[in-house]
């Protein structure tokens, strides 16, 4: 009955400002339906229901059914989950804009890391230790944000990208790394495949950056 409780009480809310706004004579009458209902159902709430209280509630909601019938075109019951939808609506806008802010932030902070892994990653001769702290750079870009993939937005769309190549990077430089400061055709080849994809990466992150 918390529920029910809840829908009426919002919608009774909703009500009384629509018809106050319209200065409609029914508002005086839904002042009075709004404290019989609710009396009604905290009574149920606190005793159980009864055929008594239940005839009661069904009569004041018949009355309110004419009101909302005749200025709404819908059932009372209707009316207020009219204005539970609208309200959890809303509550999914705002989760999406949040999510689009954070995509963003998040994108803007890959764009720094990688720019700056690019440019360690592109001097001159390749050692351990500065080979592991971009591995180490990359791990904790990897890490920072749990993207929703269910979306088929364009920005969700480009972060998978992003996550998926920064994946591939991972893969290579956990193989590069350990010989590194070698000077073969074989390790030149995987150091010029890793700056080629930081490179594109860095690109698609400064093309979603605005």
């Amino acid at each position: 009955m918390d529920d029910m409780l809840l829908l009426y009480k919002k919608g009774l809310e909703r009500l009384l400002i629509q018809l106050d706004e319209e200065e409609h004579s029914a508002f005086s009458a839904v002042e009075t339906y709004q404290a019989r209902l609710l009396e009604n159902l905290f009574s149920t709430d606190l005793h159980g229901d009864t055929e008594t209280l239940r005839a009661t509630r069904s009569q004041i909601i018949k009355s309110l059914n004419e009101v909302t019938h005749k200025f709404f075109k819908m059932s009372f019951v209707k009316y207020c989950m009219s204005n539970t939808s609208s309200t959890l609506q809303e509550h999914s806008e705002q989760q999406q804009n949040e999510y689009y802010i954070q995509t963003i932030d998040y994108i803007k902070v890959v764009q720094r890391n990688i720019e700056e892994v690019h440019k360690l990653f592109g001097v001159g001769k390749m050692w351990y230790a500065r080979c592991e702290n971009i591995y180490q750079v990359l791990l904790h870009i990897d890490k920072l944000l749990l993207y929703d993939s269910t979306s088929t937005s364009s920005l969700t769309i480009h972060l998978s990208f992003v996550r998926e190549k920064i994946s591939e990077l991972l893969i290579k430089l956990s193989s590069f790394c350990p010989q590194c400061y070698k000077t073969n055709k074989s390790i030149k080849s995987q150091q010029q495949e890793i700056y080629a994809l930081l490179k594109l990466l860095m690109q698609r992150c400064k093309d979603q950056a605005f």
